[in-house]
């Protein structure tokens, strides 16, 4: 008996029919965030991305964990900014607020 679904026996099976199989599981905000950390270095630029990383997502706020106090403030005062250039790129309601936070970047 053959399989339903994607994952049937048929030959090659188109990506469009493999992804959305593959992403169903996982929650909107999950999808948000990996959207939101391929723009992160885009939004907040090259040298201030290598010290900080989107790390939740969740109901419209964005935890970002910063590797050192120092940055955590730089982007503090740049908090604004940033948030009106993600709501650019992803949509105004998408992101209606962001949280930092001190943390080890390679633990998210």
């Amino acid at each position: 008996m053959e399989k339903e679904g994607p994952l049937r026996k048929r030959g090659p099976i188109p990506i469009s029919e493999v992804i959305p199989e593959l992403t169903r599981g996982l929650g909107e905000d999950v999808l948000k965030r990996e959207k939101i950390a391929s723009l992160w270095q885009k939004v907040v630029g090259k040298k201030k991305g290598l010290h900080a990383k989107a790390a939740t997502f969740e109901n419209g706020v964005l935890t970002v964990v910063i590797d050192n106090s120092s940055s955590l403030y730089e982007l503090s005062l740049e908090k604004e900014t940033i948030l009106q250039k993600l709501q650019k790129e992803l949509g105004h309601r998408e992101v209606k607020e962001i949280r930092f936070q001190v943390g080890n970047l390679t633990e998210n």
